[in-house]
């Protein structure tokens, strides 16, 4: 297209035009890839930190204890509902799409769809 134009001044607007598609292209690509990197350190971040509250727990003797656990559970039930307020629930935090209902079924605290949380298990055998 740009070389089927005969005036200089056309092919350069044209090219001006093919120019500015692409960098809007890749300023978008940037920002999935930024959200991205963001989301999964936060996960990262996310899972040493409960590997440092479980050794902290085990030095105090709390290990296994079924108080820690419950409020650890109600944390989450906490979180949950605060999901639901907010419009959230059933949303999947790290790709934003709808989380399967047989799994809030089973799973209702949970935050992430099947395949978000595979890959994070992913990361953490890889991280743990």
């Amino acid at each position: 297209q740009l070389l089927e134009l005969d005036s200089v001044n056309a092919k350069m607007r044209l090219l001006i035009d093919i120019l500015t598609q692409e960098r809007e292209v890749l300023a978008i690509g940037q920002r999935i890839s930024q959200e991205t990197q963001q989301k999964v350190g936060k996960e990262q971040r996310e899972f040493i930190l409960r590997r440092q509250m479980d050794a902290i727990r085990k030095e105090l003797g709390e290990a296994d204890d079924e108080a820690a656990d419950a409020a650890d559970y109600r944390e989450k039930i906490e979180k949950a509902l605060q999901r639901i307020e907010e419009g959230t629930f059933g949303i999947c935090e790290r790709c934003e799409e709808p989380i399967n209902a047989k799994r809030l079924e089973a799973r209702p605290v949970t935050t992430l769809c099947i395949r978000c949380k595979e890959d994070q298990e992913r990361v953490e055998k890889d991280f743990g």
